[in-house]
């Protein structure tokens, strides 16, 4: 089966921000005010990211699993951020319930569109 368009889209923003994570977790280990649990979190987030990428790139059944531990990152640094940064990145209790809502809500539709696409894919290559 052809990679939907979609995923193709995904992939390649994955893929970007698969490079973000890994080079804000340099930054953070080498950075005078860095933070070892951000790095590791970066670190994380750069790697789920981009075994996602690799999984939608390539059809891969587990892709569905590695968007959701990349999404489990996400939420992760979300919360560090808004709670374990010592105030660094923290926001007032509407801005953050709102834009966790927003995130939330995108992860969950991005999810179920993964989910529901890889079903048609082993649908289609049952049929074959």
């Amino acid at each position: 089966m052809k990679r939907p368009v979609g995923f193709t889209i995904l992939a390649l923003i994955l893929a970007w921000l698969a490079i973000a994570g890994f080079g804000n977790a340099v930054i953070q280990l080498n950075s005078n005010n860095g933070s070892t649990l951000m790095a590791f979190i970066a670190l994380s987030y750069g790697g789920t990211a981009l075994v996602s990428t690799l999984g939608l790139w390539k059809l891969k059944k587990w892709v569905y699993h590695s968007f959701l531990a990349w999404s489990a990152t996400v939420i992760l640094m979300l919360l560090v951020m808004q709670f374990g940064m010592y105030g660094i990145y923290q926001v007032s209790w509407v801005k953050f319930i709102g834009f966790s809502v927003f995130v939330l809500a995108l992860l969950a539709s991005l999810t179920r569109y993964i989910k529901k696409k890889m079903l048609a894919v082993a649908q289609q290559n049952l049929n074959l």
